[in-house]
């Protein structure tokens, strides 16, 4: 096939074209925003002389475009399948629920209407159904018998159970015993044969050793029980593990503790954890009136 050629113009149609201006003295002086006759528009009876005729072009594509063509269609193809397949499935499973649901909804009125009629059957016996043969009676007695005693029986029976009751009265349960706390003796940790107490210038003096990280608090009690000194802090140490206490009490304090209302007689003195309050008796102490 011989590749096509453009048609020449003649050489005396050859000339330079020539555009007409004149539309300039149509548009309206009134308003300059409108235009009659749009600027470069053909007019009904021009002819277009210089059109050219381009003929139809012929391609070929090459083997790659070729396959990747053949690719494009087999996928188009295949999801297509896909689809078709995935509605098929869709189907069916809609289709099975649809019969397991009228399959249980049959079901279940088969089985009301079995307890219905095994309900309704003894009353129509008697009045329609002839008497059935012994063996057939058998077969269709229920499982566990009803017998309603007379009533007599039934009395002897209510009075015998209420005499069993008189007679035996349930106990009633018996109140749980709640056990005491156990009570918390306190050690003031004191090293044996460390504890004196003897009287020197008008003085009653303490002292003794004890083992503890913390320091003991000493309380004097009167003869009633009562707090009749201040306490005193005991804060010495020895070493690491062994501290000492050493305090005394004049003659003089004590008998201004009597005179504010201590009573004479035996006193006690404690050592007591500050941090609990728990005491625990070390001695005592004559104090007279």
């Amino acid at each position: 096939m011989s590749e096509p050629t453009l048609p020449t113009l003649p050489v005396e149609e050859d000339k330079v074209a020539t555009i007409d201006l004149s539309y300039r003295t149509r548009v309206s002086t009134e308003d300059e925003c409108t235009d009659v006759d749009p600027p470069l528009a053909l007019s009904e009876d021009e002819e277009e002389a210089d059109s050219v005729i381009v003929p139809a072009r012929h391609e070929e594509s090459s083997d790659a475009e070729q396959r990747l063509l053949a690719w494009r269609a087999e996928a188009e193809a295949r999801f297509q399948a896909r689809k078709i397949e995935e509605a098929k499935s869709q189907a069916a499973s809609a289709e099975r629920r649809r019969k397991a649901t009228v399959g249980g909804i049959l079901l279940v009125v088969l089985g009301l209407g079995a307890v219905t009629g095994s309900l309704v059957a003894p009353e129509r016996a008697d009045e329609t159904v002839p008497a059935p043969e012994v063996e057939e009676a058998v077969l269709a007695a229920p499982a566990v018998a009803i017998v309603i005693p007379p009533a007599s029986v039934m009395d002897e029976q209510l009075e015998r159970l209420a005499e069993a009751t008189t007679a035996e009265p349930i106990p009633a349960p018996e109140e749980a015993v709640v056990a005491p706390p156990p009570v918390r003796r306190f050690d003031p940790q004191v090293v044996e044969g460390t504890l004196r107490t003897y009287a020197f210038d008008a003085t009653e003096w303490l002292q003794f050793d004890f083992r503890g990280a913390g320091p003991l608090e000493i309380r004097w009690l009167d003869a009633e029980g009562h707090q009749a000194l201040n306490p005193w802090s005991c804060d010495g140490y020895i070493d690491r593990t062994t501290r000492r206490c050493y305090v005394g009490r004049t003659h003089q304090r004590i008998e201004v503790a009597l005179d504010a209302g201590a009573a004479p007689g035996t006193w006690t003195i404690q050592a007591c954890e500050p941090a609990s309050g728990d005491c625990a008796r070390l001695t005592t102490l004559e104090v007279g009136s």
